[in-house]
């Protein structure tokens, strides 16, 4: 999948989320004014429902974390007009401390569940290649990530981070699908893989 359609196919999720999501506000509301009980019943039930449908039975919670938009951001810069997502690299461009999450992770398939926030960037592989995507965007939505080698990365793609408030962050939960961390797993492309020319330095 090549990341015009990534985003496109992103765009239909959530805008069929957000459908759901208003029609079942307004049934809510209506009942908040008739039936005040009915109406708390059917908000757990629902939030539950919502819960299951992210995370399945057989999903091996690896870690929750959090990644602040201020100490955990890295990257190099790249015209936002047309992004070079080589550029994404996380193991480059990090000028504050501590930079990105890493999480080593085998190769299998991941599921990325914002808890808070607003999510943030995703690096798959190591400092000579890998691939980039972005979490969800509110919480409660997830990505499936196919991670091949290398480590997970959490951060926010910033090259330039001084600025950025500290009072920001997210929470991301990631799960190993279907297995433990330690099973095998043939992983498949979900968004054009990157090769970075040779560095001079590195974090990790």
């Amino acid at each position: 999948m090549n990341m015009k359609d990534a985003r496109a196919l992103t765009l239909r999720q959530r805008m069929i989320s957000q459908e759901v999501s208003g029609r079942l506000l307004t049934i809510l509301a209506k009942l908040c004014l008739t039936k005040p009980c009915v109406a708390a019943i059917l908000i757990v039930a629902s939030y539950m429902s919502m819960s299951q449908m992210t995370v399945n039975a057989g999903d091996a919670l690896v870690g929750r974390y959090s990644v602040n938009y201020r100490d955990n951001a890295a990257g190099r810069y790249t015209d936002q007009s047309r992004p070079d997502y080589t550029q994404a690299n996380p193991y480059y461009g990090n000028v504050i401390p501590p930079g990105p999450v890493f999480i080593n992770a085998a190769p299998g398939q991941y599921r990325l569940v914002v808890e808070a926030g607003g999510g943030c960037g995703v690096w798959s592989g190591d400092a000579t290649r890998g691939s980039f995507l972005f979490t969800g965007h509110n919480p409660g939505e997830a990505v499936t990530l196919e991670h091949g080698f290398g480590q997970i990365a959490l951060y926010y793609w910033d090259w330039y981070a001084h600025d950025n408030d500290a009072g920001v962050g997210t929470t991301i939960a990631v799960y190993r699908i279907g297995g433990t961390p330690g099973d095998a797993h043939e992983p498949d492309e979900i968004v054009t893989d990157v090769s970075t020319e040779t560095q001079t330095t590195s974090r990790r």
